[in-house]
């Protein structure tokens, strides 16, 4: 089995940083594609990347894609439970992230609604 060859220290970090994890393939993306800086310029243009892949899996989980009240009615009916529901928008997310060219896209998404949205308060209570 041939050993992959590592990336660059600088590479390594800024694959590290801005997408969910370094693999042979996301290096040889970036490697194709110019290096860290231009994949990082690439990903900040993210609907400009194809990502057919990742983008397919979403057929796996159809229930996941109907309105609330929709899935309610599903739930209701015992057609599919509610936490098999949860269950597949776990999996769906997970695979997406892993699989998807758009990396940074990704990353960035998942950390709106944290720490932004909340108020700080000084022990003082204001």
């Amino acid at each position: 089995m041939p050993s992959a060859k590592l990336a660059a220290t600088r590479l390594r970090h800024v694959l590290n940083r801005f997408s969910y994890g370094v693999s042979p393939a996301l290096v040889e993306q970036a490697q194709e594609g110019g290096g860290a800086t231009a994949w990082f310029e690439q990903q900040l243009s993210h609907t400009a990347i194809a990502d057919d892949r990742a983008a397919a899996m979403k057929d796996w989980y159809p229930y996941i894609w109907h309105s609330p009240g929709e899935l309610w009615d599903i739930h209701d009916s015992e057609e599919y439970y509610g936490w098999e529901m949860m269950t597949d928008l776990a999996r769906w997310t997970i695979m997406r992230r892993t699989y998807s060219k758009r990396q940074l896209h990704k990353r960035l998404a998942t950390r709106r609604g944290g720490r932004r949205g909340r108020r700080r308060v000084r022990a003082s209570g204001r």
